[in-house]
């Protein structure tokens, strides 16, 4: 199945996701997958019942967005956090985003990287956002099968899981320090009042969204970047934010 008009329509202007980007023939049979579940067959029917039920937006939400995510994807940004975090701490608390957080993997690294770098508990927090509630549900249960590690953990990172029947648990001290939130990107009001972070973790987004899209996240993102943070982005993002003003971290 195409993807229908009125749903492409639909996505663009409440998740800001662009089709093309995104992949169109998989978003077509995504939707034409969770319309059946849902039995209906005129899209148009399917797109009235988006926009007038939550609960059938956000499932169709929940099957549309990406959420492939592991523990410390790409090495490198954990890296330079370890590096950095003392120097953009001052004398507060430390404040991080990850936006979007998916499954969680991605906020319980960042804790268990300022753990092993020997930050206290009170010293820091981490916030982790996504628009899926399926994928928040997950990040809270906090347990991983085996595609969440891709290779080998870092050495600091291990004493942080427990293995059980069910896959990898994380350790109830990293747990704490991370609060997830259901929240969209693009609408103006999300996030509200939950600033300034001092480190941003928003990677993988932008390559989905549409040019508006990006406009607004760019803007929410900076509001709520205090002056002198940092930023960390996706290897082919970097020049949508050079194009913002930002400037690589030696």
């Amino acid at each position: 199945m195409s993807l229908p008009p009125a749903i492409e329509k639909f996505l663009s202007a409440f998740l800001g996701l662009d089709a093309d980007a995104a992949g169109r023939g998989a978003l077509g049979r995504t939707v034409a997958a969770i319309m059946h579940q849902e039995g209906i067959t005129d899209p148009g029917v399917y797109e009235k019942l988006c926009l007038s039920s939550p609960d059938a937006r956000q499932r169709l939400i929940d099957a549309v967005t990406v959420g492939e995510t592991w523990f410390f994807r790409d090495r490198g940004p954990f890296i330079h956090l370890g590096r950095h975090a003392r120097d953009f701490r001052g004398n507060g608390l430390l404040k991080i985003l990850s936006a979007p957080c998916a499954s969680g993997e991605e906020p319980y690294s960042i804790a268990m990287m300022l753990l092993a770098e020997g930050f206290a508990p009170a010293a820091f927090r981490v916030d982790g956002v996504d628009v899926s509630a399926v994928m928040l549900d997950k990040a809270r249960g906090a347990c991983y099968g085996r595609g969440s590690v891709r290779g080998h953990l870092p050495a600091h990172a291990a004493p942080y899981f427990r293995e059980t029947a069910h896959g990898w648990q994380v350790a109830g001290e990293v747990v704490r320090q991370v609060n997830f939130y259901r929240e969209n990107l693009v609408e103006p009001a999300s996030l509200a009042g939950r600033g300034p972070y001092d480190m941003i973790f928003c990677r993988n987004l932008l390559i989905y969204l549409t040019a508006d899209a990006r406009r607004l996240v760019f803007k929410k993102l900076d509001d709520l970047l205090r002056p002198g943070g940092l930023l960390f982005t996706g290897h082919t993002e970097t020049t949508f934010w050079h194009q913002q003003g930002y400037l690589p971290l030696a």
